[in-house]
């Protein structure tokens, strides 16, 4: 039988009113394998992925990042995409990420384009941080170049790149950060222009535990920039601030309370003015200007 092309893992917590969706989503994108990992849900999570199709394994509550450790142990594919529970695959552009790959034996990742999905239903373009990808732009802005459901993996990178770096730090938070970090060490990430990924712009952790989130950045790149030997780029405990309002507005603004989120940003950019000017940019772009690009 021939190896699966592409694996598709799904950590999940009392994912049911999204999950149906994301499940096709996968198959949509031509999946050959689609595990949803239930992460100690309380609700018809593991009935829905299921129904829809998906091979379901089931842990006590462990948190993301173990979760995604479940399912890769799991799965067979060549490539594999770790996708949140609540985002959806756009076909076009996750084909598009496999020609990459297969033409380019020294490309680990390659992702495309992503929209931000509204509590309105409304999609706009989610403004890439960076143009350069690169492990210097990564530790400097806090960020992966996409959602980890926007990039698909090369999934031998992802069982071998343990054995030549240090051991995952598994953090409660921003485990996406430290899989990019980790990718950016193992080799290229590339980007291209086509859509591949609508991603939930409100909700998650980023807004409901913003302190717990840039916490674990900062140990992140600490741990990662002394394995290095590279100047620390963690934040100052300003521009720690500063982020936190800034996730606080994000949250305000989607929440459809834009007062609140104006008091915000303007708190931002009186505790780090210069922090503001490196971060604040892309909420503006992405929440008060449409997301034009």
């Amino acid at each position: 039988m021939p190896e699966p092309g592409l694996s598709v893992v799904i950590p999940a917590f009392n994912a049911a009113a999204t999950l149906g969706a994301t499940v096709d989503s996968a198959f949509a994108a031509a999946a050959d394998e689609v595990i949803v990992v239930d992460d100690g849900s309380m609700d018809a999570t593991t009935e829905i992925a299921r129904r829809h199709g998906a091979r379901v394994l089931f842990q006590q509550n462990s948190g993301a990042s173990a979760a995604r450790q479940a399912g890769l142990r799991a799965a067979s594919g060549t490539y594999v995409v770790l996708l949140d529970a609540d985002d959806e695959l756009v076909p076009g552009g996750v084909r598009e990420s496999i020609k990459v790959l297969d033409e380019a034996p020294d490309v680990v990742a390659a992702g495309g384009d992503v929209r931000g999905v509204w509590p309105d239903g409304s999609e706009r373009p989610w403004p890439s941080k960076y143009g350069e990808i690169s492990l210097d732009v990564i530790m400097r802005s806090g960020f992966g170049p996409w959602p980890p459901g926007g990039a698909v993996i090369r999934r031998s990178v992802l069982v071998t790149e343990g054995e030549r770096l240090p051991p995952q730090l598994h953090t409660r938070y921003a485990e996406d950060f430290e899989l990019f970090i980790r990718l950016s060490l193992a080799g290229m990430l590339v980007r291209h222009s086509a859509v591949a990924l609508k991603y939930r712009m409100y909700g998650g952790k980023s807004t409901t535990a913003a302190r717990g989130v840039l916490d674990c950045k900062q140990r992140i790149r600490r741990y990662y920039g002394a394995w290095l030997g590279i100047p620390d780029h963690s934040l100052s405990r300003r521009g720690v601030r500063c982020q936190e309002l800034l996730y606080r507005a994000r949250h305000a603004q989607v929440s459809g309370a834009p007062v609140s989120a104006a008091g915000f940003l303007a708190r931002a950019i009186t505790v780090d003015p210069a922090q503001f000017m490196q971060s604040g940019w892309l909420f503006v772009r992405t929440h008060l200007a449409g997301g034009s690009p």
